[in-house]
């Protein structure tokens, strides 16, 4: 999940540089941010052109709450109520992360 996760970082990097050049109409860096993106794919992101900048600081919240599920779970007495909990929450962040959230 690391590799994915950083190269999810430089996909959205790459977005962000992308939108920036395309503002004030930077054809070199619009292609410096493709190349970036195009090689990140390559190389294990999972993030789609078609992904927005939108779509994918939602799913970096979802991944927020998940971890922020998963320290209230500590609070647990229980030790198998706990691991429970904390194995949900680490689960569904990660599907978050494979749909396309960069937060580790």
């Amino acid at each position: 999940m690391n590799n994915v996760t950083y190269q999810n970082d430089r996909i959205l990097k790459a977005k962000v540089d992308w939108e920036a050049a395309n503002r004030i109409g930077d054809k070199n860096e619009k292609e410096k941010a493709k190349a970036v993106a195009k090689d990140a794919r390559e190389k294990g992101g999972m993030l789609s052109r078609e992904t927005s900048i939108d779509r994918i600081k939602e799913l970096n919240e979802k991944i927020q709450k998940e971890k922020e599920k998963y320290r209230e779970a500590e609070k647990i007495k229980d030790k198998a109520k706990r691991e429970k909990a904390q194995d949900e929450a680490h689960e569904r962040a990660n599907a978050y992360r494979t749909q396309g959230g960069t937060l580790k």
